[in-house]
């Protein structure tokens, strides 16, 4: 008798979106991050043009409401900083068009935001990024794709 793995808790709860935010991902080239730290979320990643890095969290709650975080970053490795820019936290509509207009809607807020516009810049990272050279610490940061618009 072949064995069945049954899906991860979070995977149940995202299987109704999935084929959507699989398609939308792919449509905006942006990379998925399932999941991470075990949370219920499933992040949209890119490279924002402007630079540094940028990523619309969707999460997913127990009784399936839908909230989307958004924020990019941009390191500073000669002054140990990262200067961040976070949207409000907000709900998503459940239905799946209406939840693919968030996104887009989202994507399109996040990739217009302008250099210098920063909710917070976090500092003192010199304890542990000054552990490696630019170079090592570039090479650890992800490349993620440019997005599509």
């Amino acid at each position: 008798m072949p064995s069945v793995t049954a899906p991860a808790p979070y995977d149940l709860r995202f299987a109704s979106y999935a084929n959507d935010f699989e398609a939308f991902a792919s449509a905006h080239n942006l990379l998925i991050q399932k999941y991470y730290h075990d949370a219920p979320t499933w992040s949209f990643c890119f490279a924002h043009p402007r630079g540094g890095q940028a990523k619309l969290d969707l999460t997913i709650g127990d009784s399936g409401t839908l909230t989307l975080e958004t924020v990019w970053w941009i390191d500073s490795y000669s002054r140990f900083t990262r200067s961040l820019k976070s949207g409000a936290k907000t709900d998503v509509p459940r239905e799946g068009k209406e939840a693919l207009a968030a996104l887009r809607d989202a994507l399109s807020m996040v990739t217009s935001w302008q250099t210098g516009e920063w909710t917070q810049v976090a500092d003192d990272y010199k304890p542990i990024w000054g552990r490696y050279s630019e170079a090592q610490f570039r090479a650890m940061t992800p490349q993620w794709p440019e997005p599509v618009l």
